[in-house]
């Protein structure tokens, strides 16, 4: 079971390891993390973390552990609080002047856009759902992924207002 969750931290260089400590203590497989300064208060970083827990127990638990971190202002589970999440992965694919259209055209329906040319590769930028991503580069490895570079998962709650009857959101991120 995947698991969004967004910390809200002290800007401080143990948090981060006080995070990543309680991870590996619990073991916890970590499929992206994602730091950033918050945009409001310079003094607090923006931590999201995916992670995949075999039950909602072991998530509950893990939870509770990150809010009890010294460095730790806010928890939130984004996975049931109807949160909304994208990656971004810039993607080369081998492309040779005489299958270049071909290859520009599987990428129109991820819209995709080409952010450099080269002699023999075209490198694409897309957005989306992590599903998005991992269809688009299966449809393109039979012309060769030279390099993908992938942000991993950004997540935050769609509403302003915290809905305790909110229904279980699934981010799909495969």
């Amino acid at each position: 079971m995947k698991k969004v969750v967004q910390l809200l931290t002290n800007n401080e260089s143990s948090a981060l390891s006080r995070i990543l400590g309680v991870l590996s203590k619990r073991q916890c497989h970590v499929e992206s993390l994602s730091v950033t300064s918050d945009v409001f208060n310079p003094d607090f970083s923006n931590v999201t973390l995916v992670t995949d827990l075999k039950r909602e127990e072991e998530a509950s638990l893990l939870i509770k552990q990150l809010d009890k971190l010294i460095d730790v202002v806010e928890v939130k589970d984004l996975t049931i609080k109807g949160g909304v999440a994208r990656e971004l992965a810039l993607v080369k694919v081998a492309s040779p002047s005489d299958i270049r259209s071909e290859v520009i055209s599987l990428a129109e329906p991820f819209r995709a856009s080409i952010i450099n040319v080269s002699r023999d590769a075209l490198t694409f930028q897309l957005t989306g759902k992590s599903e998005k991503i991992d269809a688009f580069i299966e449809l393109v490895k039979p012309y060769g992924i030279k390099e993908v570079s992938r942000t991993g998962a950004v997540a935050f709650i769609r509403n302003d207002q915290e809905d305790s009857s909110a229904k279980e959101c699934s981010l799909a991120l495969n």
